[in-house]
This record gives C-alpha cells, sequence and structure tokens, in this order.
C-alpha cells in the first residue's frame, strides 16, 4: 500500500513448485493448501459489506466501449461484439437522445436526465460515424447527423471551438463554460468532435461541417503547441485534414452478396483516415458528389455491385472485384 509499505493486498509471492522444494512437500500438496487458504479467505470476505458498485451507465464511456468493439469487430471478425456494440448504441438512441438537448449524461434507473456534456454529445457521436460505416444503415448516418446538428447549435463558440457544457449554470464552477484541447486522461472533446465531424465531412460532402473543424483547428493552434503531446487529438486531426481522406465508396443493394464482399473488403482494409460510404438503394439521391453518382450510375447500367477508392479529387476506377479493390485502398494511403 503506497500510504503504508508494511502492508499490502495479497499476491502470489513465488510458484507452489517452488514452495514444495522449500518446505520437502510434493506440489500437489501444496496446491491443495492455497486452495484451501483461498477457500477461507472468500468464506471471511463473504462475512464482510459488499464494496458499492456504481451500475450508472454513462454516455461518454459506453460512445468509446461502442467504437472499440465495433473496430475489434472489424479486424477479429467477431459479429457478436459487432451485435453488442449496435445494441448498446441503440439502447442510448432511444432512451439517451433528447430531440434539441443532445445525450443525456447517463441512463439512470429513475426517470430524472441530467443533461449531458460535451464529451458524451461527442463520443456517442463517433460511435454512431462509426456504426454507419460498419452496417451501411441509414438510422446511423440520420442519427450523427441529427446529434451533429445539436452539437453545432448547442456547444459551438462563434470564435471556435466547442464549449464543456451548453449553457452556463447557477451552480458553483457550472457558471463558467470552458474550450480546451488537452487530452486528459481520454482524447478532448474538441478533438473528438472535429474527428467526427470531419468524417461526416468526407461522407456527406456538407461543407458547414468542414469549416467548422478549420475554424477550430486555427481557435486552437497555439494552444496546442504549447500544450506538445498533451494535444495528441489535435494533432491527428489537423494530420487527418492537411493529408486529406481516403475514402472508398460501395454502391449496391444490402442484401446483394457482391456488395457486402466488397463492404467488408473496404472493412478489413486498415489505413489511418480511412472513410467508408456504403452507398445502399436507401441513399440513393442523398449526396451530390459527381464520383458518388458517376458510380452510382455505372452501378445500375452494369447491374451488380461496385466499389471506388478516392484521394482527393482523384478516383480509381469502379471495382467488382474485392482482393482487387481491397489492394487498391492500401495503394492509396
Amino acid at each position: 500500500m503506497h500510504h503504508d509499505p508494511s502492508r499490502n493486498v495479497l499476491f502470489i509471492a513465488k510458484e507452489p513448485e517452488f514452495i514444495a522444494r522449500s518446505l520437502e512437500l510434493k506440489p500437489q500438496e501444496v496446491l491443495q493448501r492455497i486452495e484451501s487458504a483461498k477457500h477461507k479467505l472468500l468464506e471471511a470476505r463473504k462475512k464482510r459489506k459488499t464494496p458499492f458498485v456504481d451500475k450508472t451507465l454513462y454516455t461518454n464511456w459506453n460512445g468509446m466501449w461502442i467504437q472499440g468493439y465495433l473496430l475489434a469487430s472489424r479486424f477479429l471478425k467477431e459479429p457478436a461484439l459487432r451485435d453488442f456494440a449496435l445494441r448498446t448504441l441503440d439502447r442510448f438512441i432511444e432512451n439517451g437522445f433528447e430531440p434539441g438537448a443532445g445525450m443525456v449524461r447517463s441512463l439512470p434507473d429513475d426517470p430524472s436526465k441530467q443533461e449531458g456534456l460535451l464529451e458524451d454529445q461527442v463520443e456517442m457521436l463517433a460511435a454512431s460515424v462509426e456504426a454507419f460505416e460498419a452496417t451501411a444503415d441509414k438510422k446511423y448516418l440520420d442519427f450523427s447527423e441529427k446529434l451533429a446538428g445539436v452539437l453545432l447549435k448547442r456547444f459551438w463558440a462563434e470564435d471556435g471551438g466547442f464549449f464543456d457544457i451548453a449553457e452556463p449554470k447557477e451552480e458553483g464552477h457550472l457558471r463558467f463554460r470552458r474550450r480546451g484541447i488537452q487530452d486528459s486522461p481520454t482524447g478532448s472533446g474538441n478533438a473528438t468532435a472535429a474527428a467526427s465531424l470531419l468524417k461526416l465531412h468526407h461522407l456527406t460532402g456538407r461543407p458547414e461541417y468542414l469549416e467548422r473543424v478549420e475554424t477550430l483547428l486555427r481557435f486552437f493552434h497555439e494552444e496546442a503547441k504549447r500544450l506538445s503531446y498533451d494535444a495528441a487529438g489535435y494533432v491527428n486531426v489537423l494530420d487527418f485534414y492537411l493529408k486529406g481522406a481516403t475514402r472508398v465508396v460501395v454502391a449496391g443493394r444490402k442484401g446483394d452478396p457482391l456488395f457486402q464482399r466488397l463492404h467488408e473488403a473496404a472493412l478489413l482494409s486498415f489505413r489511418p483516415y480511412l472513410v467508408i460510404l456504403p452507398l445502399s438503394d436507401e441513399l440513393r439521391g442523398r449526396f451530390s458528389d459527381p464520383s458518388v453518382e458517376r458510380l452510382d450510375r455505372e452501378r445500375e447500367s452494369r447491374g451488380r455491385a461496385l466499389a471506388l477508392v478516392c484521394k482527393g479529387r482523384i478516383c480509381g476506377k469502379p471495382r467488382e472485384n474485392p482482393d482487387e479493390f481491397a489492394r487498391e485502398i492500401l495503394e492509396n494511403a
């Protein structure tokens, strides 16, 4: 224990084989004694009062877990991880989103809902964008834009960046709204917001998302230089902005096996700034990007799913072979 070196939490100091040799006992006898001791300790612990366990479902932490599970499901090819992440996201969308106000702070047992902070909005926004890329489900793109709208309306500062709370409160330190770019202990809310808005710009083509990202990057530029590696999240977004996205578009019917194989090829291709637009039939006509419209017309004329890789304004040729598609993604990093 840090405050008293003479005390410690129980730990394994020596392996059973070592103990057996030093005490001249059989290894099996040592193992039996250890198991007996563990049983006695457990029985003694059961007599003590159980420590309090906080079972609150915090929005920001769940947003981060959803992102992690979706990423793990892609590269480990574990559908169960994706399914759990999506069930969690759906629960928060249904029970934790207040129209016009954004995400609540947590999902409590009682009906009272505490207004969410910036970190709650941005982590759930990042999770929803990731869910759309992973599933091609229009509802996650719709929700992402809805939540981004709340974020820009309620948390945005006109000269750049996002405040930590939507509106000043009368209680203590909550009377003051703050803007920061420091990562502590997780990525800063402003960096996470900028990354998601930049992705949304590349997905939807909407210029207002890019404009806000540019304003945010300029506003925090000097502070990021002062913070150095404590502003790593900001630097990552700046790198994303300067290098641009590797954007891939997969057009077709969601139930089409070829569409699914092309989509999976994109999901399994790791690039730092890869943006995946799964253009299913339910999203046709939503985007005005010339490359997307061209691919959609080509897909319709050929009568089968197609995929396209773009870097900036330069796009490759439409692909229908998943292996060739995956190779082109890796070549366009």
